[in-house]
């Protein structure tokens, strides 16, 4: 009976993998607005799916101010969508509700680059 069980417990035990995806974006901001990068920064980690969130430079200009983030998103929250469908869908419009007022950005769209793991795994 002892033996049976045991079998039976290899069967229950799951193995669940947190696997993150990387996106990169740029967004800006008009240099008129007072931004204080860090709370945008928690604001961004507040959106549901956003585990981390790094920036990896930002750039003053004349009339705006750039910023190239990093955001690492749980696989396992994306579904059945592709990751580009769950940032057009899903991410962008939960950046624009979390972020209000002036830390609201202006993504530009052709920055947008998506890093998966299965991309990471052939780069190694």
């Amino acid at each position: 009976m002892k033996e049976h069980l045991e079998k039976w417990r290899s069967f229950l035990t799951e193995e669940v993998r947190k696997e993150l995806f990387k996106v990169e974006m740029e967004v800006s901001f008009p240099n008129t607005r007072d931004v204080e990068l860090e709370i945008f920064y928690n604001l961004l980690r507040a959106v549901p799916a956003v585990t981390r969130c790094y920036a990896e430079k930002s750039q003053k200009k004349a009339t705006n101010m750039y910023i190239q983030l990093e955001l690492k998103i749980n696989n396992m929250v994306i579904g059945n969508k592709t990751p580009m469908q769950y940032i057009r869908d899903v991410l962008i419009p939960d950046i624009y509700r979390y972020t209000k007022g002036d830390y609201r950005p202006t993504i530009i769209p052709h920055s947008i680059r998506i890093t998966t793991p299965e991309t990471q795994k052939k780069m190694n």
